[in-house]
């Protein structure tokens, strides 16, 4: 059993040195200016299932030197996902989306329903959840106990119910997008020779409603242009 905790030990150590060495070298490049180099680097950390909120924001940092702003925005929501409080990504995704749309504002979300990320809200109510019921078997077993696991149960109960109404509020997330290709267009109908609706820029986020082949039907974000899209033009922003 020793030896096998042994060799566990090692195994993660070595595994978290070459995550460790992979940023590293990603780093490098990206200092020197090889940013198109450091974003494969970068992305292949992604790939190998590695993706942190350091990785995603230093990629978004990459494509927005390459003017990529489609790949940088997309690279800086999916940093938000993992850490909505991070603000120097929120910074940085503002700068981009201010250059990519002609110098138009777009407000982030703000907010206590955005202080926590989906999975934070989702761990905070298993917790709050579990506590609300070990407080209850505690007052019914112990009544002794019964005064404090009441105002335990009950602190319990206000962030358990906070967190399933930002979760409610928040569950469309799931099914954003952003625009990646350098030019997109909304199509009336799921085929390459449709009618066009309207362009999409790098880095328009949208909402995905349904799928039908290799398009997507979305609404364009903040406005409510609907339309469609093939799948090669836009990312999901939660994968």
């Amino acid at each position: 059993m020793r030896s096998l905790f042994l060799i566990l030990l090692l195994v993660c150590t070595c595994l978290t040195d070459l995550r460790a060495d992979m940023f590293a070298d990603a780093l490098a490049l990206e200092k020197q200016g090889q940013h198109a180099q450091a974003a494969a680097r970068y992305e292949s950390m992604i790939s190998q299932q590695q993706a942190s909120r350091s990785v995603l924001f230093n990629l978004g940092n990459c494509y927005y030197e390459s003017r990529n702003y489609g790949k940088s925005i997309l690279a800086y929501e999916r940093a938000l996902l993992i850490n909505p409080r991070a603000a120097d990504v929120r910074k940085n995704l503002a700068l981009t989306r201010k250059e990519a749309f002609s110098n138009e504002v777009i407000n982030l979300p703000k907010g206590p329903l955005h202080a926590l990320s989906r999975s934070e809200w989702a761990a905070c109510i298993v917790i709050c959840a579990l506590v609300l019921g070990v407080s209850s078997i505690s007052a019914w077993l112990r009544p002794l106990w019964r005064k404090s696991a009441i105002i335990i149960g009950v602190l319990a109960l206000l962030p358990l119910a906070f967190g399933i109404l930002a979760l409610k509020q928040r569950h469309t997330e799931s099914a954003r997008a952003v625009v990646t290709a350098s030019t997109a267009k909304l199509l009336l109908s799921p085929f390459s020779s449709a009618d066009e609706i309207t362009s999409c820029p790098p880095g328009s986020l949208m909402q995905v409603i349904r799928v039908q082949g290799d398009y997507r039907y979305l609404q364009l974000i903040p406005s409510n242009s609907c339309g469609w899209l093939h799948h090669s033009e836009v990312e999901l922003i939660e994968k």
